[in-house]
């Protein structure tokens, strides 16, 4: 994947979690809801980062050293909406030789910033929102196995986006959910990106599951393409921060 200088702008200064946990004998004991959720522990700050190697360089300040990775991609109707203001008419997903679409670029900025970080290589990688599962399912990119780096994911991506009807509406849920099943599954901390182009519109289960994973050894980047995905307010954690907010801008 080529070397590419992008804005990228960090809503929360809490970006990632990497703290010890309590022992896994206990996790698992708890049902996956978690338990009962606290005041919000966020503190208001804003950083510009104008290059991979200064995203790279805040991931390993927040301590960040090992880590399994979690991708899922948005499906939903609404990239076509706003392809149509944003990216010169066409659809977020269009796959054209010669031009790379929002979803492409945001693949090759975290397979470059997260992938070395990544214990095994091997990365699960999900879409959502189009018109099968809608909002009440996932659905993994790759028919067998998982992608073996970010090469893959993006091989694999650009294989299926075409043939991918959109559907919707936004739920966050179901993927965050996977993502802790993962987690008790490996026992191990891992990093869920999410990359969406528009607002949640199941914002109460959503915002339930990310309550409900704060429990876990699991960090949650959303990355926005064109828009604010999640307000940071609306989320009452149990206790701390998992979920980075980041606002990603295509050129059209």
């Amino acid at each position: 994947m080529k070397r590419s200088k992008h804005r990228v702008q960090r809503e929360d200064s809490s970006m990632f979690y990497s703290d010890s946990v309590d022992s896994w004998e206990e996790l698992d004991s708890r049902p996956p809801g978690g338990g009962d959720p606290a005041q919000p522990a966020f503190v208001a700050n804003t950083d510009h980062f104008e290059t991979l190697e200064e995203v790279s360089k805040a991931i390993k300040d927040a301590g960040v050293d090992k880590c399994g990775l979690i991708f899922g991609i948005d499906y939903t109707l609404s990239n076509k909406v706003q392809g149509e203001r944003t990216f010169g008419g066409r659809n977020l997903h269009a796959v054209e030789s010669g031009r790379v679409n929002p979803y492409q670029e945001v693949i090759c900025i975290m397979g470059e910033t997260l992938e070395p970080l990544d214990d095994d290589g091997i990365i699960p990688v999900y879409g959502f929102g189009d018109r099968v599962v809608k909002d009440i399912g996932i659905f993994p990119l790759k028919k067998e196995g998982e992608c073996d780096g970010f090469a893959e994911v993006l091989d694999v991506y650009d294989e299926i986006a075409p043939d991918i009807k959109l559907g919707g509406p936004t739920n966050f849920a179901p993927l965050i959910q996977e993502a802790v099943a993962i987690v008790r599954r490996t026992k191990q901390y891992h990093i869920l990106v999410i990359v969406a182009d528009g607002q949640v519109t199941s914002e109460e289960e959503t915002i339930a599951a990310i309550v409900a994973a704060s429990e876990y050894p699991l960090s949650i980047v959303v990355i926005g393409i064109h828009t604010h995905i999640i307000h940071k307010n609306d989320l009452k954690l149990s206790s701390r921060n998992i979920i980075s907010l980041f606002l990603f801008t295509c050129k059209g």
